[in-house]
Formats: structure tokens, sequence, C-alpha cells
């Protein structure tokens, strides 16, 4: 009997040593600093002002070539996205810090925008990652594709992400909705019930990322399919008019 308890206690104390040893790698893993985000923390307070005062002139700019019926365009890079967020987030958004949400910053790579951050609880230090590729369907919508996350080195399941996701946009009187793409969930903002209004319809053509920067690009359109809208430009009024019934037409000889 006491050989018995003796091989079951050497057995339970391998496998606490086991347990124990992969809390530890994964503790280390999760709360691995990243060398990327470390780095965009580091720079200049000064030239997250300008960054920041670059990005809102950019958008005011932009926002008032959609007001008109062209095209448009939007381009802003890393620099200037974490200016704003270095200098804006806590006043548009007071409760990420109140979450243990720390500093958010973002990292552009091809075809993907990771959004780091530090999270501070009770239970973790750890840097999390984000990595999202938006891209336009053919239903002219905005896709989010969310790629992976990751706390420090340590995979993060997808799922929770966004169940988390869906609960913190329940309650949002958006456009929005979850599907899947090639086994990975991507939400889908309906970008032109959000701006548009009456007849004026915006539309989104095309979202490029590129390590330099994200450029977002589309058109506004005035007035229902075949209809000129009573705010455009009338038509010179020196051009001679185009024949227009029989009474126009040079007599017949």
């Amino acid at each position: 009997m006491k050989l018995w308890l003796r091989r079951i206690a050497i057995a339970l104390g391998l496998l606490l040593l086991v347990v124990g040893g992969a809390l530890v790698y994964l503790h280390r893993l999760a709360t691995a600093e990243v060398a990327e985000y470390q780095a965009v923390l580091q720079a200049d307070p000064a030239a997250l002002e300008e960054g920041r005062k670059e990005l809102e002139s950019q958008s005011f700019a932009t926002f008032s070539d959609a007001q008109n019926p062209s095209a448009w365009a939007l381009a802003v890079t890393p620099d200037q996205v974490n200016g704003w967020l270095a200098v804006r987030a806590e006043d548009f958004a007071p409760d990420l810090k109140k979450a243990g949400v720390l500093d958010p910053r973002v990292l552009f790579d091809p075809e993907v925008v990771s959004v780091v951050f530090r999270l501070q609880t009770e239970a973790l230090d750890s840097v999390v990652t984000v990595r999202l590729q938006p891209v336009i369907t053919t239903e002219k919508e905005i896709g989010i594709i969310l790629v992976g996350a990751s706390a420090g080195q340590l995979p993060l399941p997808t799922s929770q992400i966004v169940e988390r996701l869906k609960q913190a946009t329940a309650g949002l009187d958006l456009p929005l909705k979850w599907r899947q793409d090639a086994g990975r969930p991507m939400l889908l903002v309906d970008f032109e019930q959000i701006v548009s209004s009456g007849h004026v319809h915006r539309e989104i053509d095309a979202i490029v990322v590129t390590p330099e920067f994200l450029r977002v690009s589309g058109e506004t359109l005035v007035g229902l399919p075949g209809e000129v809208p009573k705010d455009w430009p009338a038509p010179d009024e020196t051009q001679e008019p185009a024949p227009t019934g029989e009474g126009d037409h040079p007599p017949s000889e």
C-alpha cells in the first residue's frame, strides 16, 4: 500500500512540475515585450503632436472634399495615427484606461494593420497585438478580417475576441455584421449607409495598406441614377442650345 501511495505521490509531483513549468513558460510568452511596440513608444512628444495635427488637418480636408460630387482620398502614416492616439485617445475613449488598456498604437505591414496596446489587470501585465486586414467587398462594404491576436508572444484564440467585440458593439446603432472569410472572422461595416443621407451617396472604392501608409479612396454621388441634381452648376449660358424641334432645323430646299 505504501509503495502504491509513494508511486502516486511521485506521479502527482511530476505532473505538478510539468504543469508548473508549462505555466511559467506560458507566462513568459504572455509577458514578453514586443520590440516594434517599444520602439514606437519612444517617439518624441513634439513629433507625436505634429502627427496628430497632420492627421486631423488631412481628415478635415477629406471630409470637405466628400461633401461635393467628386472622388476623394485620405492617406495617413503610422506616425500620424500614433500621434493622434497618443494625444487624443484618452479624451475620446476614457473607458479604455479604466479597463486597463494603455498606450494604444498601430503598426502597418503589407495589407495588415496591427493594433497594439498594454493590458494591465490584477492578473496580467502584457502587450496585446490584434492584427487586422481591411478589405472592400463586392457590395462596397468595409470588411475587417481578424487575422490573429497575441499577448506578448502567446497566440490568443480569435473566438474570444470576436465574442467580446460582439458584446461591445451590440448596443451601437451601426450597420455591422459578422461572417467568415476563408475560416477567419470578418466584421462587415456598411460604409455607405453610415455616411450617406438623402440623395447624397458616398461609396468607398479601395483601402491600401503598406508599411508607410494607409490610403482610403472613394466617391461622392449626388442624386438618383439618371437625375441631374439641383445643386449642380448650371450649363454655360453662352453655349448655343442644341436643336430641339422642327422650328430649330434649317429650312429644307
